[in-house]
């Protein structure tokens, strides 16, 4: 979902740098949950992608922003974890 996003720019950098990223995030979600009894559900932490996606078909910019602030400050919600970012306004 991610990559696919940003490879509407057109620029590899950026790409490739979320590639990174992303691959360093798999391996600390798995080392997290190796252990751990019970499963996460993949739909509730990417509970927001649908609304971004269908945001975006609708030409409502302002509306998908507003899910990805959304995705961004629940994200690791599920796991006990959670970020606390703060966007500015």
């Amino acid at each position: 979902f991610h990559l696919r996003q940003i490879s509407i720019s057109h620029t590899h950098f950026i790409v490739e740098q979320l590639e990174n990223c992303m691959g360093r995030l798999k391996r600390a979600y798995s080392q997290y949950y190796w252990k751990k009894e019970k499963e996460i559900l993949f739909s509730m932490d990417t509970a927001h992608h649908v609304d971004i996606v269908s945001a975006l078909h609708k030409g409502d910019v302002e509306q998908a922003v507003k899910f990805l602030e959304e995705d961004l400050k629940d994200f690791g919600e599920y796991s006990g974890y959670r970020n606390n970012l703060h966007f500015p306004k």
